[in-house]
């Protein structure tokens, strides 16, 4: 194929000269010089030599012919385009300036070919003199933008400059400084090429390191095929590689992800995951869908919601897998499941429920109040404490040997047990027994669980639990009045369901994920 870099077009009756590529900036190929007249149902370009002093359209080459429509309708794309030209974003550049012989060719190739409207130079006392060669190089190369190369450039306003290169925090600062320059003057963060081609070995990787703090995507420096003794890249073998620090980001990224699903900041996750999702290929995000997975799992767990996680049971086996935490995940799927499972069968019978799930139920909630404490969410936790103590006393009634639930106590049970006169409710349909009422009907029948309430600080704790915001009263709950219910609460569930509600308890743990 014929070299056309520096020849002439003739279209139809009108000649583009063509002496020196540039980028258009709404994407088509063509030069800034250049318009069209329409005299033919097709558009014949021809190139011509740039040394030909006549246009000879007979010996010219044919390189391209468009039909008509195809144009016309280009032409009339190019004039809107060309209105909206000055509404498009800031196209912006920060470029790290650093010293030694020919150091400003490849930055001069590097801005030529990222064409920014604007650039912002991080340079230090001594690589002031190469910025000035940098702007001499664009000027003489016909780079036309004058905010850049104009009369009064380089402008002290677009110049960081850094006291000591070799110091990496004073770098990173004055990176920082860049782009919040860019920032100010209307330029996209994002969409900013930041050139680390030139600078000390400090200096490139503060300016890399605030490129990932600001979410810079475009990453460019020049290379080359051919080097000097010095291992600087002689001229004319230069090439500009362009790459993204998407993995150091996303790695960033998720660690940021675990730190929130270890604290069960739930919301916080989805939103980390979904920006992600904004930003890269689902390829770089393999371990990000499987803690996705995990994130609903749990959240709907931790807001008693078993049914739905139990939904996600094999998405989570496959999350166990990913993230070497299959013995924890299987424990935890084993309780979800059989809670689930266990509420289907029931069929709203809260005495079989309690029956069959009565220690799971309890270690559930027990754990739910941990996670609360654990947030210093100590109201939220003495919540679950208190319904806690009041579920023991019900899964005991749920047992074979009693077999009703606390709302609804037989009025001939108690008659046989000679406890009808002191807990009868006359004029109710049914005998209702409360949390205090419950556990001293056990103590009443002989029950160990109700002599065990009666011989806890229970009475005393709760008059804190009555105080509390979320209950009667107005005051939060303190740490120790959390503990305090909590040690009651421990004994309660385990004299009600015995050693089983400890190992279920185990098994109600969430996981910590780590990524390394």
């Amino acid at each position: 194929m014929a070299d056309h870099s520096k020849r002439s077009f003739f279209f139809g009756a009108v000649v583009i000269v063509n002496t020196r590529k540039f980028p258009r900036e709404d994407g088509f190929l063509g030069t800034r010089q250049g318009r069209t007249s329409i005299c033919n149902t097709h558009m014949i370009a021809f190139s011509i030599p740039d040394n030909s002093k006549e246009v000879n359209t007979t010996a010219a080459e044919p390189v391209l012919k468009v039909p008509l429509t195809l144009l016309c309708y280009r032409l009339k794309l190019h004039q809107k385009l060309d209105h909206k030209l000055e509404d498009r974003p800031v196209k912006s550049m920060i470029v790290t300036v650093g010293t030694g012989e020919g150091v400003e060719e490849p930055i001069a190739i590097s801005i030529e070919t990222a064409n920014p409207d604007i650039v912002v130079f991080i340079v230090s006392e001594e690589s002031r003199s190469t910025l000035d060669k940098v702007i001499d190089k664009l000027r003489n190369n016909g780079f036309d933008k004058d905010k850049i190369v104009g009369d009064n450039c380089p402008n002290d306003d677009m110049v960081v400059v850094i006291k000591d290169v070799e110091n990496i925090n004073l770098c990173y600062e004055g990176a920082l400084n860049a782009f919040k320059l860019i920032q100010q003057r209307g330029g996209n963060l994002r969409r900013t090429v930041l050139d680390f081609t030139a600078g000390t070995k400090a200096m490139s990787a503060a300016a890399v390191l605030a490129a990932v703090r600001f979410d810079c995507r475009q990453l460019s420096y020049v290379g080359g095929i051919d080097r000097d003794q010095g291992g600087r890249v002689i001229s004319g073998s230069e090439f500009v590689v362009t790459c993204s620090a998407n993995r150091i980001a996303r790695d960033l990224a998720i660690k940021d992800l675990v730190e929130a699903f270890n604290k069960r900041q739930f919301n916080a996750c989805r939103a980390i995951i979904g920006d992600l999702r904004k930003r890269m290929s689902e390829e770089l995000l393999t371990h990000v869908k499987h803690l996705e997975n995990a994130v609903e799992f749990y959240d709907a767990w931790d807001r008693f919601d078993h049914g739905a996680a139990s939904e996600l049971s094999d998405k989570l086996e496959q999350f166990g897998e990913e993230w070497n935490l299959k013995a924890e995940i299987g424990n935890n799927l084993c309780i979800v499941c059989r809670i689930a499972k266990k509420r289907g069968k029931a069929n709203n019978n809260a005495v079989d429920l309690l029956r069959k799930t009565g220690s799971l139920l309890m270690a559930d909630i027990f754990a739910n109040a941990e996670r609360r404490a654990e947030e210093r969410r100590y109201d939220d936790a003495v919540a679950r404490l208190y319904r806690l103590i009041e579920l023991a006393a019900q899964v005991r009634f749920a047992e074979e040997k009693y077999g009703f639930p606390t709302s609804n106590v037989p009025r001939d049970f108690l008659s046989d047990k000679g406890l009808l006169e002191k807990y009868d409710q006359p004029g109710e349909k049914c005998i209702k027994v409360g949390l205090v009422k419950a556990y001293e009907l056990l103590a009443d029948l002989g029950d160990n669980l109700g002599k065990v309430f009666f011989e806890s600080a229970f009475q005393h704790r709760l008059n804190a639990r009555n105080g509390s915001i979320l209950a009667h009263g107005l005051s939060p709950i303190e740490q120790e009045d959390y503990k305090s219910l909590k040690d009651i609460a421990f004994k309660l569930c385990c004299e009600s369901a015995g050693k089983q509600f400890e190992e279920d308890l185990k098994s109600c743990e969430f996981p910590a994920v780590t990524y390394d």
